[in-house]
C-alpha cells in the first residue's frame, strides 16, 4: 500500500543541522542550536516511561547529533493525553497499536477541522492541529468504494500529500507483524 516515488528520508544529522541553520537557527555557546533570536532551544520529548524511555533515549541521542538539545520528560498517561488534547508539547512519543489497514494508519491524525493550541481537542484525529480537505475526502472515498484500484489511487494520493506537507514527522517507527485467525 506504499506508493513508489515517495521521498526516502534517511538518517543524516549533519543535513538536519544544515537545514535548521538555513532557516535561521544558530550555533549556541553550548554546542547546540538556538532560535534565530539567540534564545535556547531545548525541546522535551514527553513519554510515559517504561519501554518508551528506551525509544526516547535513541531519539534524544539522534536529535543531539543534529544539534538539538533534546531531553526526556516522563509523565503519566493522563498528562500525555492532556498534552495531546491541548497541543501543549514540544515532541512526544505516542505508542499505538493499529491494525495494518491503510485507512486506520493514514487517518490517525487527519481531521477536517483544526483546533487552536490551548483549546481542548478530544478527537485524536485533530491532535496534530493540521487539516487537508483532499486527505479527508480521499480517505472517506477509499472506505466507501469497493474498487481496490481506486482505493490504491486514493491512498497513494493521501501519502503523497503527507510526504509533501509533513503534518507530523515520524522519528521512530517500530515494525509490527500481525497475524489473524478467523
Amino acid at each position: 500500500w506504499i506508493p513508489s516515488g515517495l521521498p526516502n528520508y534517511t538518517f543524516n544529522p549533519d543535513k538536519a543541522r544544515a537545514m535548521l541553520q538555513s532557516v535561521g537557527f544558530k550555533n549556541g555557546t553550548n554546542g547546540y542550536l538556538e532560535f534565530p533570536n539567540g534564545t535556547a532551544w531545548a525541546p522535551k520529548i514527553i513519554d510515559t516511561g517504561g519501554s518508551s524511555s528506551s525509544i526516547v533515549s535513541v531519539l534524544v541521542q539522534n536529535l543531539k547529533a543534529a544539534g538539538i538539545d533534546a531531553s526526556e520528560s516522563i509523565v503519566t498517561s493522563s498528562s500525555l493525553v492532556s498534552a495531546l488534547e491541548y497541543g501543549n508539547y514540544d515532541m512526544l512519543l505516542l505508542q499505538t497499536s493499529r491494525p495494518p489497514i491503510p485507512s486506520f494508519v493514514l487517518s490517525v491524525f487527519s481531521s477536517n477541522e483544526t483546533t487552536a493550541v490551548g483549546t481542548q481537542e478530544l478527537n485524536y484525529h485533530g491532535w496534530t492541529r493540521w487539516t487537508n480537505s483532499t486527505v479527508v475526502n480521499d480517505l472517506s472515498a477509499a472506505l466507501l468504494t469497493g474498487n481496490i484500484t481506486l482505493q490504491h489511487n486514493l491512498y497513494n494520493q493521501v501519502q503523497q500529500i503527507y510526504a509533501e506537507q509533513l503534518p507530523l514527522i515520524t522519528l521512530y517507527y517500530g515494525q509490527s507483524a500481525w497475524a489473524y485467525l478467523n
